[in-house]
């Protein structure tokens, strides 16, 4: 539902509804793990939604509960595990 929301989470925004990313913004596709610039490993996930990547992923620290951010996290590690 994060991943969805357009007020609160915001990720499909930049990754698309199916999470496959938009090229022309330069955001990766989250099934395709080979194409994350900083991992896809649980730990790498965690850390880009809630610290964000050079200005370009937005921080989700305080903008998103403890509990919220986990359920992105989560989602987003499962679509790069589905790939694998």
């Amino acid at each position: 539902t994060l991943f969805h929301d357009g007020t609160k989470g915001n990720c499909n925004d930049c990754h698309d509804e199916g999470g496959t990313g938009n090229p022309s913004l330069g955001s990766t596709n989250l099934a395709e793990p080979r194409l994350y610039l900083y991992g896809s490993d649980r730990a790498a996930v965690l850390e880009s939604i809630v610290r964000g990547r050079r200005g370009t992923m937005p921080a989700f620290d305080g903008q998103l509960k403890p509990e919220e951010i986990k359920a992105v996290s989560i989602y987003v590690f499962s679509r790069a595990a589905k790939a694998s």
